[in-house]
């Protein structure tokens, strides 16, 4: 019986996933819902404290304050942040999600939850010469795709693609919640 309900409530969070999970692309899930749902959201929260899923015990207020600022029209939000070491029991009691970005990106940030080894950094300039190669190779490339290739988070990526674009080696350009990044002058 245990088994069986641990099943449904991983299905439950495989399905909110899908629907109102931030942070997939960058492997620090969470569940966030508007105050209209604070208390299905309290509902999911006392699930995820039943079985360890979550980082805390209690809701989070979102800041929206930006989104208002440039003209968005939102509401007060709430979210909760699932624990990174959890995903794989998650997802494998669950199955996959129906986004299939969202789906790979989350195998993506399980498979280096449970593989991962720190080698204490690499030689001043590598990644970033790594990644302006990649970039010039596959073209016009969204940060979260680049994270697939390297195997590093993509806040790490950004700050060597924005020092990239800063030495004017690479364009930047906003596409949709992200950014495409391209070579300068390429032809």
């Amino acid at each position: 019986m245990l088994f069986k309900e641990k099943y449904l409530a991983a299905g439950a969070f495989i399905i909110s996933f899908d629907l109102e999970c931030r942070g997939a692309q960058y492997g620090r899930l969470d569940l966030t819902m508007s105050e209209r749902y604070k208390d299905f959201l309290e509902y999911m929260l006392s699930v995820a404290k039943r079985w360890s899923w979550s980082t805390k015990k209690e809701l989070s207020k979102v800041k929206v304050d930006y989104s208002i600022q440039r003209g968005i029209n939102a509401n007060p939000q709430y979210c909760f942040r699932i624990k990174t070491s959890k995903l794989k029991e998650i997802y494998d009691l669950a199955g996959p999600l129906l986004d299939k970005h969202k789906d790979k990106c989350i195998k993506f940030h399980i498979k280096r939850s449970t593989n991962y080894v720190n080698f204490g950094g690499s030689k001043i300039g590598t990644m970033k010469n790594k990644l302006y190669i990649l970039v010039k190779k596959l073209g016009p490339i969204k940060s979260t795709e680049l994270q697939f290739y390297v195997n590093i988070g993509v806040d790490v990526i950004l700050v060597h693609l924005n020092n990239l674009h800063k030495e004017e080696l690479i364009n930047k350009e906003r596409k949709g919640k992200g950014y495409m990044w391209s070579i300068k002058n390429a032809s």
